[in-house]
């Protein structure tokens, strides 16, 4: 693919009729981009109003948990709508503002890692810069370039390559600055207008479910000018798509909205042929100083007493398998009083407790969790997962499955509970187990995705399609999947 990565969750989730979200963060004082937002009757659009700080150096680590929060609120309600995790971010800043500048400069990094941790994936972000001196300007350039130049970007990890304490840069980002209100409200009325038209179509005919296959980018391209409205996907071809954008040079729109580039009917790279990236920002005059982004921070920026993000940290450090920095973690969240946030850190220090080979402690900690999941007097589909998860671990696999089933009726779309049943079925001996997971799932019109990911290995090795039937994953690796 021309962008070289596949980690935006954009371009993860082209080829699939889905509703883009966005998240607008207005970091005005007065919250002057809400009337930009009128046409939008329905509530389509997710806005958030940073207020209420009057010393930005103090209060941004204060302030960041509740953007971040707010950001997760919205991101999974929408995908439980049906938009799939696809998520464009707007911050948009007064930078005249000494706290607006801050803002602009540091919340768009703290933004897409959280996104990272939590769904291996990351948005498109648009920083939108209003107003200020050149001097303004010049303050706010010099604190990103480094982030846009020399931070490592999201491919690595998004391989299984993450270097423990690094902070990544989201190679889908871009700045667009505009000398006052007008230049930027245009571009963001324009496109509020295509945006709704977008999700009208999208929400009209919902795909949850890609066709599968090879994914081929320009035919996916080609197929998106049938009804999407403003192509996002350009944004995620970084190679092409600058970094810095000012709205009275270039316009920005020219790329974004599907309607002013005709060729791209026959060609879905026309817009972007002859534009490339800026490999720095050398002719700009800008501070020499580097600029460190964990300056002041603690490690990963998580705010203290943020318990949330510290556990989608957790989380993602967990899925690359690096048990102490998650026990780190572990210990963080109990000194702040996190484990009384959320049950789950008795969850994620199990498994770390047995990744680092500690199965008695272990098991005592899954045994606490369990029970709390299983004291819910109103449970969730995603509650009886988790227990069927713990049952597992456990070993207890007649409770497994039966929990897992109940996820399945609760939420068919629910595939982990799946796996849960195809694990159960093999772990005990029970062929019936997995035989009941695959025909609810060809009832239901999913795919289990350990049987994918069977599949996929053994056609990788060279099998035949029509040759590979499911197998078992090799002993006692088979808790991984949590």
């Amino acid at each position: 693919m021309p962008n070289g990565t596949d980690c935006s969750n954009i371009l993860q989730t082209e080829a699939i009729c889905v509703p883009t979200q966005w998240f607008i963060v207005d970091c005005t004082k007065e919250g002057r981009i809400a009337p930009w937002l009128k046409a939008d009757l329905s509530g389509e659009i997710d806005y958030f109003h940073c207020d209420g700080l009057c010393d930005p150096h103090a209060g941004f680590q204060q302030l960041r948990p509740n953007v971040l929060h707010a950001l997760l609120d919205a991101y999974h309600r929408r995908k439980a709508e049906g938009s799939r995790g696809r998520l464009v971010v707007w911050v948009i800043a007064d930078l005249s503002e000494p706290l607006g500048n801050l803002l602009l400069a540091q919340l768009p990094l703290d933004i897409a890692n959280l996104m990272f941790w939590e769904s291996h994936l990351v948005p498109v972000v648009i920083r939108a810069g209003i107003d200020g001196t050149a001097e303004d300007r010049r303050r706010y350039l010099s604190c990103i370039r480094d982030q846009y130049f020399g931070l490592p970007d999201f491919s690595r990890p998004y391989y299984g390559k993450h270097t423990p304490g690094q902070i990544y840069g989201n190679e889908f980002d871009s700045t667009l600055l505009s000398p006052n209100d007008a230049g930027l409200r245009n571009i963001v009325e324009h496109l509020v207008t295509l945006h709704l038209a977008e999700t009208r179509f999208a929400k009209s005919h919902l795909q949850r479910n890609s066709r599968g296959g090879i994914l081929v980018i320009e035919q996916v391209m080609k197929e998106s000018l049938r009804w999407r409205k403003i192509d996002w996907l350009a944004a995620t071809s970084y190679p092409f798509f600058k970094r810095l954008w000012n709205t009275e040079r270039e316009d920005i729109l020219d790329l974004l909205d599907y309607s002013r580039c005709p060729a791209r009917q026959q060609n879905p790279w026309a817009t972007l042929q002859g534009r490339s990236r800026e490999k720095n920002w050398n002719d700009l005059d800008l501070d020499p100083v580097k600029s460190d982004p964990l300056v002041g921070q603690s490690p990963y920026r998580v705010s203290p007493g943020d318990h949330r993000t510290r556990l989608a940290l957790a989380h993602f450090l967990l899925s690359h398998r690096l048990y102490e920095d998650v026990l780190a973690q572990c210990k963080v969240a109990q000194d702040e009083g996190g484990y009384r946030a959320s049950d789950q850190w008795l969850k994620i220090e199990g498994l770390a407790q047995r990744g680092v080979g500690k199965d008695s402690e272990s098991r005592k900690l899954f045994g606490q969790y369990r029970e709390k999941l299983e004291a819910d007097p109103s449970p969730t589909a995603q509650t009886f997962d988790e227990i069927a998860s713990m049952a597992l671990m456990e070993r207890d696999f007649r409770s497994a499955f039966d929990s897992a089933l109940k996820a399945v009726k609760r939420d068919r779309f629910l595939t982990h509970a799946y796996d849960a049943m195809v694990l159960a079925g093999r772990e005990s001996g029970d062929p019936s187990f997995e035989k009941q997971a695959i025909e609810l799932a060809k009832d239901n019109g999913v795919a289990i995705p350990i049987h994918v990911r069977e599949r996929t290995a053994q056609v990788m090795k060279g099998a035949k399609v029509s040759e590979v039937k499911p197998q078992p994953p090799a002993a006692k690796k088979w808790w991984k999947f949590w």
